[in-house]
């Protein structure tokens, strides 16, 4: 088995994430993202110090929050993630630009810096930060490379997506693969982020989103491991585009 998403000209893409196919042209980034050496993770410079603050925390005890390079999301909705975050009595690593940070309320920074409840950066090795221990929960626009970095490591999502394939992603990982949760359809809200971090780290709905989420996780390394059916279709897509 492996992870992946398909789409042809006849068809709109595949909702489910486990599937055999004997189709040779597909792309499949799992195999990418398992095929790292772990070492590798090195090489993405851990430039403000996430890690070891991650170090400092119990296991799955974390919310990891990135929304993504792209999309631009309102002052109110960054103010109401914010106060849900600090409303919240989750420990969070955020992921923010600096132009962003801009956007926060007032002191909200200096408050997380003195307490220690949050640390707001404006990049993180995400890979790394998403296979630490620590982190049980993940904030995402649900881009499909984020929700597999978010398999690879075993962490359930949030999700607030934006436009594309967020929207069906998120559909998907909240009420077909259950391994999340969506939040409401008017975005971030205070209320709404704190009820669905409770949802994840205190409930039995969490506790199933994350043993949902540990399933797949172990079939996607078989799929990549020797003789997996994503490391067999990459020979299979090598050879049909370059004959090697």
């Amino acid at each position: 088995m492996y992870l992946c998403r398909t789409q042809s000209k006849d068809s709109t893409p595949s909702s489910t994430p486990i599937f055999k196919t004997s189709s040779p042209t597909i792309f499949l980034w799992a195999h990418f993202i398992f095929s790292i050496h772990p070492k590798m993770s090195l090489l993405a410079t851990d430039t403000y110090g996430c890690l070891p603050w991650l170090d400092q925390h119990d296991q799955t005890t974390v919310a990891y929050v990135s929304l993504g390079t792209v999309a631009f999301v309102l002052p109110s909705e960054l103010a109401a993630l914010a106060k849900g975050l600090e409303a919240s009595d989750v420990p969070f690593l955020w992921s923010l630009r600096e132009e962003a940070q801009n956007l926060l309320p007032s002191e909200f920074i200096d408050r997380m810096n003195k307490t220690g409840k949050g640390k707001i950066v404006p990049w993180t090795p995400q890979t790394s930060v998403l296979k630490h221990p620590a982190v049980g929960a993940f904030v995402s626009h649900c881009g499909w490379n984020s929700v597999l970095e978010s398999i690879v490591g075993g962490v359930p999502l949030v999700c607030r997506p934006f436009f594309g394939d967020q929207t069906i992603n998120a559909r998907s990982i909240s009420f077909v693969w259950k391994f999340g949760v969506s939040m409401d359809g008017e975005g971030f809200t205070e209320k709404g982020v704190v009820r669905a971090l409770d949802m994840v780290f205190k409930r039995e709905e969490g506790k199933n989103m994350r043993n949902k989420v540990h399933e797949l996780q172990e079939m996607v390394i078989a799929s990549v491991g020797e003789n997996g059916s994503s490391r067999e279709n990459l020979k299979r897509l090598l050879k049909n585009v370059c004959g090697c």
